[in-house]
């Protein structure tokens, strides 16, 4: 019965307008940032091919800092990052509170329970959020790597490089294929448990619209409060989730416990609700 439930609303989740009209968004951005970087390296490269014979700073212009989850010079990155809690909730974030308005729930648990049936949606969303956010990321680093040299980064170098206390520093000189796939999981979960926050707040709020609008509205104003009080580091998910930090030093423990504390109120209310929901 779960695995029904689940495939059913996993399905939904994948196939609507509403993913359609985010995949075709997040992909534009990803085509207009991808011309723009390989046009501002074509120049560059042949900029310094011309004057000078040593050197020609390609690490500054390396496939590792300038890939859409890294990039922080040029507008569609910037956008991406602004708009990530609303591209995230966008596919699915709007289906159980439209379900629970219209009385639908009821008739669904009529032919399962009230377990499959939210855990599903819950499972569900969160696959919509991280799969529309990872999707253009991964696609992204592979394009521009057909066009950038894929240079390790060094610490010495001042352009595009990150210090030594900074989240996963070790794999970003050594391995930076593999730091990039990582941030790209990471950015993905982040946007799977921003996803889940529509379905937690479903429970308290009966319009579509403030349930897609209120995870953006929470973010910003923990960016807003990361900005304006915590400058030791960076502990906004609009700032950490980018593979290079915005302005200060990204640490682990940080992401960690925010990630965890979001899963466990999402998935909490989640719980609570489906043994509640009449009453709520």
């Amino acid at each position: 019965m779960f695995q029904r439930t689940l495939k059913t609303e996993i399905r939904k989740a994948l196939w609507n307008k509403k993913m359609l009209a985010a995949m075709a968004l997040v992909f534009g951005i990803v085509a207009v940032h991808c011309v723009m970087t390989v046009h501002d390296y074509r120049e560059f490269y042949a900029y310094y091919r011309e004057h000078s014979d040593e050197n020609l700073m390609v690490t500054g212009n390396s496939l590792f800092n300038n890939w859409l989850g890294a990039d922080m010079v040029f507008f569609p990155s910037t956008a991406f990052f602004f708009l990530l809690p609303i591209l995230a909730v966008l596919p699915f974030g709007w289906s159980l509170v439209t379900e629970l308005r219209s009385g639908y729930v009821r008739n669904v648990l009529g032919r399962t329970s009230r377990k499959a049936y939210f855990v599903s949606k819950y499972a569900a969303n969160f696959t919509a959020g991280a799969l529309v956010i990872m999707a253009p990321l991964t696609v992204s680093l592979l394009v521009l790597a057909l066009f950038l040299p894929a240079i390790p980064m060094e610490f010495a170098y001042p352009y595009g490089t990150i210090c030594q206390p900074c989240m996963w520093a070790e794999l970003y000189f050594s391995h930076p294929y593999l730091y990039c796939i990582l941030y790209i999981l990471l950015d993905g979960i982040y946007a799977g448990l921003i996803a889940s926050l529509s379905t937690a707040l479903a429970f308290f709020f009966k319009n579509r619209v403030a349930v897609v609008l209120s995870p953006f509205l929470l973010l910003l104003l923990a960016d807003y409060v990361d900005s304006g009080f915590l400058t030791d580091g960076e502990y906004s998910p609009m700032k950490f989730l980018h593979a290079l930090p915005v302005d200060n030093d990204c640490y682990g423990w940080a992401v960690f416990l925010i990630g965890a504390a979001l899963f466990i109120m999402t998935a909490g209310v989640t719980w609570y609700g489906q043994k509640h929901f009449e009453s709520l």
